[in-house]
């Protein structure tokens, strides 16, 4: 999924919005979309993120 995204460029807003959001769900990471499309000097490959993403606590409200 998160290979798909990072080629998709926003295509269809609707099905990347909610993979997003099933991603951050399932993951925890809150700041999932920050990392495909704003990588700001991070690797940006797939495997990097999804290894951030597991790495993330969820946050307790």
């Amino acid at each position: 999924m998160v290979r798909t995204l990072l080629t998709t460029c926003g295509d269809d807003t609707r099905t990347v919005s909610w993979w997003l959001d099933g991603l951050t769900r399932r993951t925890g990471c809150p700041h999932l979309s920050d990392l495909i499309f704003w990588p700001a000097g991070r690797s940006g490959t797939a495997e990097a993120i999804i290894d951030h993403a597991w790495s993330c606590a969820p946050i307790s409200l």
